[in-house]
């Protein structure tokens, strides 16, 4: 650098620009937790930030093979109740951290597919046999999707109008 003349300052170089701010960095994804069944709800955890000013969660439900998903209209914060919308599909949790360095999204795996609150019956129940005194009836239980536990079987006697006790 040159010399100055006395009572002169020398030039100097400009001052070094400030590194640009970089946008969050996720240190560990979030997880959500609680049972996929209808009327239940689910929490997220935000997972794990470097350097995140502000963090938003946002819910989305896909398809049950995961091919298509939307956000949940208005559902957002860390706990969102699953509804009868929700059954059939898988929901999940996007975090989304901010800074002034920008935007980093990451979304947790994705919980379910949500359980119906009621179990839907996929075939009625079946008899079997010839209906005579004397001769021996089966019946086959109902088939249904969604139920959390075995069906119950029970047997009536109805007459000709359909009374039954």
């Amino acid at each position: 650098m040159p010399r100055a003349a006395c009572g002169t300052t020398a030039p100097q170089p400009p001052p070094a620009a400030a590194p640009a701010p970089v946008p969050p960095a996720s240190l560990a994804p979030p997880n959500v937790t609680g049972t996929p069944v209808e009327g239940t709800q689910l929490t997220a955890d935000a997972g794990a930030w470097q350097d995140a000013d502000g963090i938003r969660i946002r819910w989305s439900r896909c398809s049950a093979d995961r091919s298509s998903c939307r956000t949940i209209p208005r559902a957002s914060g860390a706990s969102y109740t699953l509804t009868g919308d929700d059954v059939g599909d898988t929901v999940r949790a996007i975090v989304a951290a901010t800074n002034d360095g920008g935007t980093t999204t990451v979304t947790s795996a994705a919980l379910g597919p949500v359980a119906s609150a009621n179990p839907i019956v996929v075939a009625g129940p079946a008899l079997s046999g010839t209906p005579m005194q004397g001769e021996s009836l089966t019946a086959t239980p109902a088939t249904w999707t969604w139920a959390t536990g075995p069906a119950t079987l029970a047997w009536s006697r109805c007459d000709a109008a359909c009374a039954c006790t």
